[in-house]
């Protein structure tokens, strides 16, 4: 409707793409059945390009990517959580988490099995992976003595996905940055510090990031795991 601005047209450009989603194969089955002579999800219209609203780092303080990342690192051995039990476990998970980047919902269903500590590295298997691939990364030095004890189960037996929001803001103002910043941010802090310390966007993005590239690139982008170290 143009007028109250409602409708899958006038949207919200996410859930206009999502319904789209739904009702396509509809749409399709109907045009092979000859019960409609066009398929009108093909129209101008329906093309949505989803925009970020999300404001940059850079427009909120001057501060560096690379000098809030060491900010953050410097401040974990001062953080001391409220919760006995977390007490080396959480700032093992602040390390993995900066130094790594992964997403936090992954590293929190990590397990023993997940880690290869002979080569000190961590592998990933699609069901934990929100792009559904296998992924490898390192394990920083700081994490070493902590996964060495564990014996089985759950690398983080003691923190939850819901706190996380919580422990980050904590962390921020232990670390006195007096701008906006989410735990999401760090992935931003590793990609922009790697670039601007002179590696290869692409390598950064795709191979330590585990962000997802056209269909083309997927089928041909296969960095070696040593090069992927280097970048880290």
């Amino acid at each position: 409707d143009p007028e109250t601005n409602k409708g899958l047209k006038y949207g919200s450009d996410i859930y206009r793409s999502i319904l789209k989603k739904i009702l396509y194969p509809f749409f399709v089955k109907a045009l092979e059945k000859d019960y409609i002579k066009k398929n009108i999800l093909d129209n101008s219209d329906f093309k949505f390009k989803q925009e970020s609203k999300k404001i940059k780092i850079t427009e909120k303080t001057n501060i560096k990517h690379l000098e809030i990342a060491k900010t953050l690192y410097r401040t974990i051995d001062k953080y001391e959580s409220q919760y006995s039990k977390q007490k080396i476990e959480l700032k093992v998970f602040m390390y993995l988490f900066l130094m790594t980047a992964h997403r936090y919902g992954e590293l929190l269903q990590l397990t023993k099995e997940n880690l290869i500590l002979d080569e000190r590295k961590i592998k990933a298997n699609r069901d934990i992976t929100k792009t559904k691939i296998i992924t490898y990364y390192p394990i920083p030095e700081e994490c070493m003595d902590f996964f060495n004890s564990i014996e089985n189960g759950k690398l983080f037996k003691n923190i939850k996905y819901g706190a996380i929001y919580g422990i980050f803001q904590r962390w921020k103002t232990k670390a006195d940055l007096k701008f906006e910043i989410t735990a999401h941010d760090v992935r931003n802090l590793l990609l922009n510090s790697m670039i601007s310390l002179g590696i290869d966007s692409t390598i950064a993005n795709k191979a330590c990031l585990d962000h997802k590239l056209s269909k083309v690139a997927e089928a041909y982008f296969d960095i070696h795991y040593e090069d992927k170290m280097k970048a880290y």
